[in-house]
């Protein structure tokens, strides 16, 4: 996307930022020079909108000199930096034809997090600029279809002619103002790069379900386009905010004891599966509600009305990316909806499992058997019957949910049957 806009979300993360942290944030004002920006600045916001735009300077062709120079900002000090998520090889997924890896996602995140917090934590605050600059790049390009989605799907999926330049549109949208108030999302930097990959990745979802919509609205002509992308874009420029907010929170040592609090529980129900098993009677994992009979109803369990939680039905598997070490347990309710159309039997031969795997589970398989895994609780479950659960998920970096459903034999009959299956209040805990 332009710089226009890569300055202007810069700008306004920079301002949400209370003033004792831009007194203590004390970078100078001369230029990027390294990234051929020679003249200095007159305010701190305009060069920190500035930073923002260092890997669209670094430009696009690579000799061996260009990559002695800017090695030390690299990701991982090899590869070029991405301009929003990427896919398996670390490509730009809006070049690539699959859907951007959700892991490589978190591990970008985690890395330029982690080289700003230490340029910080040392006073290395000119460095810290650079780092800032790169970390908000990323972000912004996560926050626009654009950058975030493969740019082929604009053609493959969607009405329009194929000589629309559906990308240098989007690429061009700029909102006037934003006002977000940053928050603490983090006591270290894996929390902190964890808790923005989780924004964005509920940012991309949003971008995706609401493509057809933008890319309509281009079709027609529309100067809609910006009240569209708002949303995501508010939330990529309080991303960055939160970062570094939460980043000099953490180095000068003024977290309150109610962020602290804040941060011991976070809701499964926040977290965008990176592999869903589309079994069963649904074919997206619904927070806060069951499907039943096509239609959405609330969530039950027992008599209660259930405010937080997940609804699945049976042969439905769910994976999550986890960041080991930062919570120790995962806690929730489990049973089977009081409202589900099948409740007048009370065995159902479906078995709940829940289990994790040290590293990224990347298993496909059509019987929901993954065999690498470590099994931590398996029930079956029956009308009527509510089970607790508290695991052990310290090491784990993927949590598997699923539900398996066997024959039963129903009046001299083998049936399978599908009741939905309510979580309720599903809790990553530290």
């Amino acid at each position: 996307m332009p710089g226009e806009m890569h300055r202007k979300m810069g700008y306004f993360s920079y301002i949400s930022l209370p003033d004792w942290q831009k007194r203590w944030w004390d970078f100078s004002l001369d230029g990027l020079k390294e990234f051929g920006i020679e003249s200095s600045y007159k305010t701190k916001e305009e060069k920190i909108g500035d930073s923002c735009v260092i890997p669209d300077c670094m430009g696009w062709r690579w000799d061996e000199e260009k990559y002695k120079r800017y090695k030390r900002y690299l990701l991982f000090e090899e590869k070029l930096i991405p301009h929003g998520p990427v896919g398996r090889d670390f490509n730009g997924v809006w070049t690539d034809f699959n859907e951007h890896d959700q892991y490589n996602l978190l591990l970008i995140l985690s890395y330029y997090t982690e080289k700003f917090f230490e340029a910080l934590r040392d006073k290395e605050f000119d460095l810290s600029v650079i780092f800032a600059g790169i970390l908000g790049h990323i972000i912004q390009e996560c926050s626009y279809p654009s950058h975030s989605i493969s740019n082929l799907s604009f053609y493959n999926y969607f009405l329009g002619k194929p000589n629309i330049p559906y990308h240098d549109i989007i690429d061009k949208v700029s909102i006037m103002k934003i006002k977000i108030k940053p928050e603490i999302i983090g006591l270290t930097t894996d929390e902190i790069s964890y808790k923005v990959w989780v924004g964005l990745e509920k940012s991309i979802l949003w971008q995706k379900r609401n493509l057809y919509k933008i890319l309509n609205s281009i079709n027609k002509k529309s100067k809609n386009i910006s009240n569209i992308l708002r949303p995501s874009i508010e939330i990529g420029t309080k991303l960055f905010s939160d970062i570094i907010y939460t980043s000099i929170s953490i180095i000068t040592n003024r977290i309150k004891r109610k962020d602290i609090k804040k941060l011991e529980r976070f809701s499964l129900c926040n977290l965008v599966p990176y592999f869903v098993h589309p079994g069963g009677r649904y074919r997206d994992i619904p927070g806060n509600f069951s499907v039943i009979d096509g239609k959405i109803k609330p969530l039950f369990l027992g008599n209660r009305r259930i405010k937080e939680g997940i609804g699945v039905s049976p042969f439905v598997s769910i994976k999550y990316i986890l960041q080991p070490n930062i919570f120790s347990r995962f806690t929730c309710k489990v049973g089977i909806s009081s409202i589900t159309k099948e409740k007048e039997v009370k065995e159902t031969g479906v078995k709940f499992i829940i289990e994790i795997d040290k590293e990224v589970n990347n298993e496909c398989t059509p019987d929901l058997n993954y065999k690498k895994t470590e099994k931590l609780f398996q029930k079956e479950l029956s009308f009527g019957n509510v089970f607790d659960v508290n695991l052990d998920i310290k090491k784990a970096r993927t949590l598997i949910i699923s539900s398996i459903s066997e024959k039963i034999n129903i009046n001299g009959s083998e049936k399978i049957l599908f009741p939905d299956i309510v979580i309720e209040k599903p809790l990553l805990v530290k």
